[in-house]
């Protein structure tokens, strides 16, 4: 599978986790002038700006090590983009997440840390 294709099964399975949880979908793959985030999900009043991860290998570390801190201002600012682009005052409620899933041998452990930037 093409490292785009892999996004992608990684942002379905993400979504469809969240939204058991009781969060709702607001945009997928969503390009700001500060950059694209996978995923803006809405649980109540709060808006989630998530960076989702997806690794089927061991080979490069775990998927949640992937989402370092670089990666993690990199969604903050395209979320402050998303905010201003929307219309939405900078004292919204939301926050950056990570979502991590690794694959191997046909086990999937999904890790999901809502305030990543905390």
């Amino acid at each position: 599978m093409n490292p785009r294709a892999t996004g992608r099964t990684g942002e379905a399975i993400a979504r469809a986790w969240l939204e058991e949880r009781g969060y709702e979908c607001i945009g997928e793959n969503v390009r700001t002038a500060g950059g694209e985030i996978d995923l803006v999900m809405r649980r109540n009043e709060r808006i989630v700006f998530v960076e989702v991860k997806f690794r089927r290998s061991a080979r490069f570390g775990s998927a949640i090590e992937a989402v370092d801190e670089r990666k993690l201002a990199r969604v903050e600012g395209a979320a402050m983009a998303y905010l201003s682009e929307h219309g939405l005052p900078a004292n919204t409620d939301c926050t950056v997440a990570a979502f991590a899933i690794d694959e191997r041998g046909g086990e999937r452990t999904c890790t999901f840390i809502e305030n990543a930037r905390a």
